[in-house]
């Protein structure tokens, strides 16, 4: 059969080896026969810009109810939901886990270092020093070693996102143009707000041992000793 070529489209989740092609309904006759309806397995129609996606859907649906119809949009709303949800509770268990081990190790660093320090923090009140600015610089100590470790976190946790979207891009069957790893602001702000509370969990011991300390009994317990 001879057809013309009107033009070179590009499929975004198609396989890197499959070869599509898009024709009218009467070029699918010619090619298949009368009764290809009869026997295809899945239809793919563009709308146009006037009816939009669900305006078509809508429209297949009322004049044939026996098929099952589904626009782009509802389509990858169920891959995000069902069919990628695997990688989302994987992705949440490791978060989860980093940040509680995370919170220990800077809860342990403060509470060591404060306990250091308390000979220095008493003097300091001694003089005139303010509870609420030595319980603000406890928790800014802390603010500042989440933080160091949330920016040398940014460029790995990305590089290892490449890495990893690489490997699952090569799997059989997945669309040449799909990624499993896509950053996103949202995810960013999460991060961060993870981040803060953190900070703030593991310093709420430390600044309870500075607010409450005892400025003389430790500044005599130091010069006994």
């Amino acid at each position: 059969m001879t057809f013309a070529v009107v033009g070179i489209a590009e499929f975004p989740f198609d396989s890197a080896t499959a070869a599509t092609a898009a024709g009218t309904l009467d070029d699918v006759d010619r090619l298949c026969g009368e009764n290809h309806t009869d026997t295809a397995e899945m239809f793919m129609v563009r709308s146009t810009a006037h009816a939009g996606a669900a305006g078509a859907a809508a429209a297949i649906r009322a004049a044939h109810p026996d098929l099952y119809v589904v626009t782009n949009e509802e389509l990858v709303e169920r891959f995000g939901r069902v069919e990628f949800s695997y990688f989302r509770q994987i992705s949440t268990v490791l978060a989860v886990v980093t940040l509680f081990f995370g919170f220990l190790l800077i809860a342990v660093l403060l509470t060591v270092s404060v306990n250091q320090r308390l000979a220095e923090i008493a003097a300091l009140r001694a003089v005139g020093l303010g509870r609420t600015r030595v319980v603000a610089g406890v928790f800014w100590e802390s603010m500042m070693l989440v933080g160091a470790g949330g920016i040398l976190a940014l460029p790995l946790g990305a590089a290892l996102s490449l890495w990893l979207d690489a490997i699952l891009r090569r799997l059989p069957g997945v669309p040449a143009r799909l990624h499993f790893f896509v950053f996103e602001p949202r995810a960013l702000v999460l991060y961060l707000g993870l981040l803060t509370v953190a900070a703030l969990a593991a310093a709420l011991y430390p600044m309870r041992i500075v607010a409450r300390l005892p400025i003389a009994a430790t500044l005599r317990r130091e010069v006994v000793s």
